[in-house]
């Protein structure tokens, strides 16, 4: 496949371009089959010349331009003149309308390079007008830094303020931290009162269950003593009672003696046959 496109030439930084038919596998600035015009992006205007033979000829044996060689061949009028001839028009019909088309493209060159001109003029008064503006923005700079410096010291007086305040409150929040501290120390040396009441309640609560003791001791020890009178009383009252036993048997045994002598002459006073009963007894 053929492609009309551009080929650079030239040196660093001062290109010029040849237009030309080569192979679509060919590198950019390899080999080509034909050259058919140059392109001078350098120049002012822009200067494109084609050989509209050669450039109709490949055109029509259905090479394909690029894109930017399609608009450097558009800006020489090359596509309208074929344009017409496909539809029929005669020569002396192409020839007006190429003439009449050149009018147009120079009125619309006319008028692009006059809107450059006062783009480039009203470029050059703001250019101009840039020292006088850069001084008021230097003003203004400088009023905005004075009013964000107010700004700034209206902060930090309402910051001291509300440091002010904050310190009022930590004081007020720290006074009453006190009372209830010292209302807590009352609280605990009261209850320490309390704690050591009640040890000394406790002591005396055993003291009084010692005496209570002691007491009861001394009233067992008290009764013991009494169970131990009463019973020496009963051992010599026992006592009493057995010597009069013994008085009362020392008369028996003085009255035995008589009746033993009774006895003896009862005895012999007896019968002979009483005798012998007893001497068989």
């Amino acid at each position: 496949m053929v492609k009309i496109r551009l080929r650079r030439a030239g040196r660093k930084k001062l290109p010029y371009y040849q237009i030309v038919a080569a192979d679509a596998r060919a590198p950019r600035d390899g080999k080509f089959l034909e050259v058919i015009g140059n392109y001078q992006p350098t120049a002012k205007p822009h200067a494109v010349t084609i050989d509209r033979e050669r450039a109709t000829y490949w055109l029509g044996v259905g090479a394909q331009p690029t894109t930017t060689v399609r608009s450097l061949i558009r800006s020489t009028g090359l596509l309208h003149e074929l344009n017409m001839k496909r539809r029929g028009r005669s020569d002396e019909e192409i020839t007006a309308e190429m003439e009449s088309w050149q009018a147009r493209e120079e009125e619309r060159r006319r008028k692009r390079l006059a809107l450059k001109t006062r783009r480039h003029k009203a470029k050059k008064a703001a250019d101009e007008k840039e020292p006088q503006t850069a001084t008021e923005a230097v003003g203004e700079v400088q009023e905005e830094q004075v009013s964000s410096e107010a700004a700034v010291s209206e902060a930090q007086e309402q910051q001291a303020v509300t440091e002010a305040v904050s310190e009022t409150e930590e004081e007020q929040v720290s006074s009453e931290e006190t009372v209830s501290e010292a209302s807590e120390e009352q609280v605990t040396s009261e209850a320490e009162s309390k704690e050591t009441k009640e040890p000394q309640t406790a002591t005396e609560a055993v003291g009084e269950v010692q005496e209570e003791q002691v007491s009861s001791e001394a009233a067992v020890s008290g009764a013991q003593e009494q169970q131990a009178a009463t019973e020496t009383v009963s051992e010599a009252e026992e006592e009493q009672v057995s010597s009069e036993e013994t008085v009362s048997e020392a008369p028996e045994e003085q009255v035995s003696p008589e009746a033993e002598g009774d006895e003896a002459k009862e005895q012999k006073e007896a019968s002979p046959e009483e005798k012998e009963a007893k001497g068989e007894e």
